[in-house]
């Protein structure tokens, strides 16, 4: 959600900081701020709006000194205004501190700060607590002002704290120097030479750097313009590995694109190439995957497998507990992961857990980071299902159809125009309804969560098979069905339910392939004709229509494709 951007350094910080902001402008935000220390004072200078608000507002009133913090909110506790916006003073004007996620404890901390007689507060969120809480117990250590006093009221602070934080601060008195720390909100230190920046995201600094490292749940880190100190919240130092980003500042621009979503959905041949590279084993028929971290032994005793995720993430489980139950015979569930952790689901000592998540992307809306995950879940399956039962005839087809996968999503992309066309059809409806069965019912979720995402219409997605339970009361002639219904083992039952919503004049859009067109002339209003694909590799293809069908229908009504309302691409509170 929220984006930080710090520097300490030699160079002017507000040009660095604004730049580091414009790079996180896809993340989602209402609100946007700078804090750089000038002197012994803290110039600060922030805005409801967009990140060029804030630059105009900086262009008018400089705001001089070579180290300080940044932050784009997209708010979670108060309105969307000048006085809510990050960054925060604590109640001595001196400590100024941005935050991601959110302190579930804030209001008790702010009725004990103000018993303390800490009553000077200006906005209605739960960072500004944080600030005052760190600042009131700051002024309570003895000494002078001093870095380790700074530091240790940081981790006194956080330990009081109840919830998730990403947090970057910098104190006027305090020269070249900046604090931030994390439980829960990615934190990556960037490191440069005679410069150090902090940031939510790797893609706001990668211009100044490709030196990163990202801090670990609990972990404080005092940064200084050429050296830098991780420790823990108790103030027992760790080894930290320096990683090479593998992205550079050319990857993140659009390029000859309109937006970053077109841009990643025409990616997707790469990225799918580039999740299975050196991972398949042809002698073997089956895959290879060294981040398990497990042997043979071990991957074989697996009895049980939970797939966790949220959003995009989630619907990749779904397709994974397809594959994985068929290629490897393994019980697989999938549970959101905001009620997974809150649950008490009983876990053996034979249960695996995969935690799914996003890989590099600029999109709000997920597209190349869904395909790769449906790409890793296949080889997943694959590998597990080698262990057991499937032979290397199927292991080798699972193969072919893997390796075919980039060429037939270049040929997918070639249809980019006609559906944009179809598109132009239905661009007054006011809502669609997605339709699959097996391994694409979770494709029609997908669809229909793309569909919501950023054309903001009412969009839902179904097992075709539930349509007599209730779904058919909504099918009429100004709601229009997509079904995906490549030619597969279940294609017969989905034109059946096709004829179903045809008997009661719903239009109908079917994305299809092999014989399926010729079965589904003069009984569908619209055809996407895909190539021919094996059954479990099929969602990473069947996919790509749907994701420029909402593209092209997001274009079409004028929708902010890349930055859509209230969304926010990286997801740090529940």
């Amino acid at each position: 959600m929220c984006g930080i951007v710090g520097y300490v350094g030699r160079a002017d910080a507000a040009p660095i900081l604004l730049d580091g902001l414009r790079r996180l402008e896809y993340r989602g935000y209402d609100s946007a701020g700078v804090a750089i220390v000038d002197g012994d004072h803290v110039e600060m200078r922030k805005c409801a709006g967009r990140i060029a608000s804030l630059a105009k507002l900086v262009s008018e009133n400089p705001a001089p000194g070579l180290f300080g913090v940044s932050h784009t909110r997209w708010a979670t506790h108060g309105k969307v205004n000048d006085e809510n916006a990050h960054p925060h003073f604590d109640a001595s004007g001196k400590i100024a501190l941005v935050h991601n996620g959110v302190i579930e404890n804030y209001q008790a901390l702010k009725e004990q700060l103000i018993q303390n007689g800490d009553t000077n507060f200006r906005s209605d969120t739960d960072t500004e607590v944080l600030a005052h809480l760190i600042g009131n117990i700051y002024r309570q250590f003895d000494g002078k002002d001093s870095k380790a006093r700074l530091v240790n009221a940081v981790r006194a602070a956080l330990k009081r704290v109840i919830g998730t934080y990403g947090i970057a601060l910098v104190h006027a008195d305090i020269a070249n120097f900046m604090v931030g720390a994390r439980r829960g909100s990615p934190l990556v230190l960037g490191v440069g030479k005679d410069e150090n920046f902090l940031a939510s995201d790797v893609s706001a600094i990668v211009a100044h750097t490709r030196d990163a490292i990202y801090l670990n749940d609990f972990d404080v880190v005092a940064v200084e313009r050429d050296k830098f100190e991780i420790s823990s919240l108790d103030g027992v130092s760790g080894q930290h590995p320096v990683s090479k980003v593998e992205f550079s500042a050319e990857d993140i621009k659009k390029g000859d694109y309109p937006h970053y979503m077109l841009k990643e959905i025409f990616e997707q041949p790469d990225s799918v190439r580039d999740a299975m590279r050196g991972r398949l084993t042809y002698e073997e028929c089956t895959a290879k995957l060294g981040g398990l971290n497990m042997t043979p032994a071990e991957l074989r005793d697996v009895a049980r497998i939970v797939l966790t995720g949220c959003g995009t993430a989630l619907h990749a489980a779904m397709v994974g507990e397809y594959l994985i139950e068929q290629l490897a015979n393994i019980p697989t569930e999938v549970e959101f992961a905001s009620e997974f952790r809150h649950r008490n689901t009983p876990m053996t000592p034979d249960t695996l857990v995969f935690a799914i998540s996003q890989g590099p992307e600029i999109g709000v809306a997920a597209t190349k980071s869904f395909t790769s995950q449906l790409v890793i879940l296949t080889l997943i399956g694959l590998l597990l299902g080698r262990m057991r039962n499937l032979s290397t005839a199927q292991g080798s087809r699972i193969i072919t159809g893997l390796e075919a996968l980039p060429e037939q999503i270049e040929e997918v992309l070639k249809l980019s125009d006609r559906i944009k066309a179809i598109v132009k059809k239905y661009a007054d409806v006011s809502g669609m309804l997605f339709f699959g069965r097996q391994f694409n019912y979770p494709i029609a979720l997908e669809g229909a969560l793309k569909m919501k995402e950023i054309t903001y219409l009412f969009a839902e997605g179904h097992p075709s098979a539930e349509l007599k339970h209730g779904i058919i009361a909504l099918v009429r002639p100004d709601l229009p069905s997509v079904f995906i219904a490549p030619d597969d083992t279940v294609f017969s039952k989905n034109v059946n339910n096709i004829e179903q919503v045809k008997a009661r004049k719903g239009p109908i859009i079917a994305i299809t392939s092999g014989n399926g067109a010729k079965q589904l002339k003069g009984l569908v209003n619209e055809i996407i004709e895909i190539p021919a694909v094996l059954d479990p590799v099929s969602p990473a293809l069947t996919v790509i229509p749907l994701q420029l069908f909402a593209y092209h229908l997001a274009v079409e009504l004028g929708r902010d494709v890349d930055k859509p309302r209230n969304l926010a691409k990286s997801v740090t509170v529940e």
